[in-house]
């Protein structure tokens, strides 16, 4: 049989073509406006037979390669929670209709896009019925589900709806409710030879096996190395009022919060967000299980314990929690890319891990594959 065709929209640095590619789908095309991402793609996805296109805005739809699925994880600032939430008020938000304009046009016989969870309540769910709305009317049965990458092999907790599409009243076969395995945790490498010690990040980096250790959630800020996050604030506070670390059990870091209570101190092990910026923060401190990280932004400020003092995440350790090859990043490097525009493309990207789990899924209805 022969495999199916896609298309990759605001692809990124090409979640979904690696993906659908392992799932046994074909790209033809992608499509995006960053061009730190495309270059990176370019280097280490695009093949001879895949055509580009820098705005989806201009495609010319007749210019465009046959293609049976059409994926996309089209911008998202317009309704995250992290955002103002204009939605079709904001321009980033009506990018949507340019994907209902493609598929319109060419009318592959399904697809698959991806969004912040956050889609589903804008606007009192109006946004997301008039999604669905559009959709349907372009002739597509339509199917969706809210997935967390923590249970599909990555220790990130971050929760996307996927919405799948099927062209025409023959459609069969259902690609939701999708369950996924446990997260896995995280364990320390030493001395990697895509981080030596004397590299970006002091050289340790983390990969999906083992225990885990503590991730802080919003700890960062754009400098790298081992250090302190948000210096000023936290020096207010004095790092001797604010910060105990020890050994508990043996080796698990264990960290004491002051919260400004009778009791003292906060108690967070393995896995709990702590945020040192906001140390009073009850709204900022998420806690999403031993070994996890919280969900990754376009500037992955993020930090975990190191020999009990906080750094940063790595570019690396960012990339593998979105489930993307390491030797991506070792092509980042020798094409000269900022660990900045790095975290950036780790924070827009779909998590491949989950993209290739609902590819899968379709595969199975297509191919009829179990």
């Amino acid at each position: 049989m022969n495999k199916l065709k896609f298309f990759d929209a605001f692809s990124g640095i090409g979640g979904f073509n690696i993906a659908l590619e392992r799932a046994g789908f074909e790209c033809m095309g992608f499509c995006d406006n960053d061009p730190y991402a495309n270059q990176l793609y370019l280097a280490f996805l695009c093949k001879d037979n895949e055509v580009f296109y820098n705005d989806i805005r201009t495609i010319d739809t007749s210019t465009m390669p046959d293609f049976d699925i059409f994926c996309g994880g089209f911008p998202c600032q317009s309704f995250s929670i992290a955002g103002k939430r204009r939605g079709f008020e904001d321009t980033r938000g009506t990018l949507f209709f340019e994907l209902a304009r493609i598929l319109r046009d060419k009318k592959p016989k399904y697809f698959i896009l991806e969004n912040v969870k956050g889609l589903l309540n804008h606007d009192g769910g109006r946004t997301f019925a008039t999604i669905i709305e559009v959709l349907t009317d372009l002739g597509y049965q339509v199917q969706w589900q809210v997935l967390n990458s923590k249970f599909f092999g990555v220790p990130q907790n971050r929760e996307r709806v996927y919405i799948v599409g099927c062209y025409g009243a023959e459609c069969t076969g259902k690609i939701f409710p999708l369950t996924g395995c446990d997260s896995e945790n995280i364990s320390e490498i030493r001395k990697h030879p895509i981080n030596p010690p004397n590299a970006h990040q002091g050289g340790r980096i983390y990969c999906p096996d083992g225990i885990g250790s503590c991730l802080v959630a919003n700890a960062g800020s754009g400098k790298t190395g081992l250090y302190c996050i948000n210096k000023p604030r936290f020096d207010k506070y004095k790092q001797s009022d604010i910060v105990e670390t020890l050994k508990v059990g043996g080796d698990t870091p264990l960290m004491k919060i002051r919260n400004g209570t009778k009791k003292g101190y906060d108690e967070a092990g393995p896995g709990d967000g702590i945020n040192l910026a906001f140390p009073n923060s009850k709204t900022r401190r998420g806690r999403v299980g031993k070994g996890c990280s919280q969900t990754l932004d376009t500037n992955c400020n993020m930090g975990t314990i190191d020999d009990y003092r906080i750094r940063r995440l790595t570019p690396l350790e960012c990339f593998r929690l979105q489930g993307f090859p390491d030797a991506m990043v070792q092509q980042a490097r020798e094409l000269g890319i900022s660990d900045a525009q790095l975290y950036k493309m780790a924070g827009n990207a779909v998590t491949v891990n989950v993209a290739e789990a609902v590819a899968r899924k379709l595969a199975e209805v297509v191919y009829g594959t179990t």
